[in-house]
Order: structure tokens, then sequence, then C-alpha cells
């Protein structure tokens, strides 16, 4: 039986492929713990306790909940966490601060105005792509419609006009 818990989530090798995530489930396959990969490894997604060597467990912050660190309700903006620990001369700070930041994503950007151009990807065409704002919602370059609610992780490319109705 295992030292992790279920829910636990690491880097490890699986099966011979190094540096892969993982999470550790609460079933057993003949008494071995149960490993998930997002990746297929080996044709498989679930693994036992043997084919998973090299565990290091991740640390999980919360950053929405600065009452769990003793931080005033300032404090959980995590640019602002990321800048308070830059001003340090700890290594491991500086190392924390640049796993934060390659975690976080901006805020989305607000829905440009007419005509407005964004890459973005969607729910029905996940490969990036130009979307124009038009009456009632936006059309990809080849005509399909998405709702602005529909694309993912858009980037402005032309802000657009302002809709004076």
């Amino acid at each position: 039986m295992s030292t992790y818990e279920p829910g636990t989530v690491a880097v490890a090798t699986v099966r011979g492929v190094p540096n892969l995530r993982v999470m550790r489930t609460t079933g057993t396959a003949g008494g071995d713990d149960i490993w998930l990969t997002v990746e297929h490894v080996g044709g498989w997604r679930t693994h036992i306790a043997t084919d998973v060597t090299d565990i290091r467990p991740l640390v999980m912050l919360d950053l929405d909940d600065p009452d769990a660190y003793g931080c005033s309700a300032v404090v959980h903006d995590p640019a602002k966490i990321v800048s308070a620990l830059r001003e340090t001369n700890s290594v491991a700070a500086h190392a924390i601060a640049r796993q934060i930041e390659a975690q976080t994503k901006p805020p989305r950007i607000p829905e440009p105005g007419l005509w407005g151009v964004v890459e973005a990807g969607s729910n029905a065409h996940p490969t990036r792509r130009k979307w124009v704002r038009y009456g009632m919602g936006w059309r990809d370059l080849t005509g399909n419609p998405q709702q602005w609610s529909d694309l993912i992780d858009p980037t402005l490319v032309r802000p657009g006009v302002e809709d004076e109705s």
C-alpha cells in the first residue's frame, strides 16, 4: 500500500517516461494503488503503483483563500503575490514566483466592439483562429458562428467600434 493519499498530484516517471503529471486515485488493482496520467503512456492512462516511480508530490496553493495563510484579503492577487516574492533575496521564493506565474492566467479580455477581431479557439473549433464580431455574435473567417462565451482564451487583434444602438 502506498504512502500517498488519494488525490495526491505529483510529477513522476511512468513506465519509463519521466516528468509526467500523475494523480493518485481511490481505486486499487489487486492491492496496487492506481495512478492516472493525462497522456496515454504505453496505451494507458491508468497505471498501477509499480509502473509509477520517482514520485515528487506537488504543493497546491489556494490563492483565493488568503485566510489560510494568515494574509490580509488584499494579498490574494497572484500578480501581487509574485511581486512580493520577487522582492526577497530567497532563491526558493523566486522559484515559487516563477511557478505561480507559469500556472496563472491573466483575466479574460472584455468583449471588443462591433467588427472587433480576436484570435481564439472555441468549443467547436479548438484550433486558434481569427474571429470577427458582427451584429449578434462572432464568426471565424469561414463563417462559423460562435457566442463570446464559447471563445477560448481570446487575445485582442483589433478593438472594433462601439455599437451606437
